[in-house]
């Protein structure tokens, strides 16, 4: 009982020690319509993204209402992003893409074709309005937005946990508690463990790709390795950690 608690008290300064470490993560990205929607809620904001691929992507997520297939068409959103990640996907797409024989429509028609896991009746009739409006080669990008605002219309914020040792419930909850006070959205705390770190624990939220956790915008280190190299740096001394 004792341990645990004292397990949760170390979270508790960690968390303390907020600000004392390392700033947020370097995004690399230079305005507000290049940063995710997810991170555009985290830092409150109130941006309103614009463009053609959000435009595109509230256009499906309409559609799949308007024909009561929400949930259908978030699995088929969520498949073709993974279709994205096969090399035989892409090879196979980039040839009908480039088919210079293929008119639109027949490119489109054959694109459906190739992803047969499809559940909804509302994404072959949204990749065939793509190819009237000559934006195929987008689909990946507008699939990438819909997850995006699919998490940040549901207020819904992912942060990545990694520490030392596995959590217990009540340092999950703990950091779950401040990181919803910090960003003001619900979170989905997903947890890594990476015995490297020695001990505490490092956050990442923000996510370009909050469904694959990629291209973290803001991030913590709180980890026992990072505060010994800090200190090494300080001192001049190269850390072998």
């Amino acid at each position: 009982m004792m341990r645990g608690l004292r397990s949760v008290a170390v979270v508790c300064v960690l968390l303390g020690l907020w600000n004392a470490f390392t700033p947020p993560l370097k995004s690399g990205w230079s305005t507000a319509r290049d940063q995710s929607l997810v991170a555009r809620k985290a830092d409150s904001s109130g941006l309103t993204p614009f463009g053609p691929v959000v435009t595109y992507a509230k256009a499906l997520m309409e559609g799949g209402k308007s024909k009561g297939e929400e949930v259908a068409v978030t699995k088929d959103v969520l498949y073709i992003k993974l279709m994205y990640d096969s090399d035989e996907f892409k090879e196979n797409l980039v040839a009908v893409l480039n088919n210079p024989k293929l008119k639109e429509l027949e490119k489109a028609e054959t694109m459906v074709k190739l992803m047969p896991g499809l559940k909804s009746s509302v994404m072959p009739k949204f990749i065939t309005f793509l190819a009237k409006k000559n934006r195929l080669g987008g689909v990946k990008r507008i699939m990438l937005e819909f997850v995006q605002a699919m998490y940040f219309n549901n207020a819904i914020t992912p942060v990545k946990v990694t520490s030392a040792q596995r959590l217990s419930d009540e340092q999950k909850d703990k950091i779950k508690e401040k990181m919803s006070s910090k960003v003001s959205t619900d979170i989905k705390l997903l947890e890594d463990v990476d015995p490297g770190l020695l001990g505490g624990f490092k956050l990442e939220w923000g996510y370009q790709d909050p469904d694959r956790l990629i291209a973290p915008s803001q991030g913590v280190d709180l980890s026992l390795k990072f505060i010994l190299n800090k200190r090494a740096l300080q001192k001049g001394v190269v850390d072998a950690l």
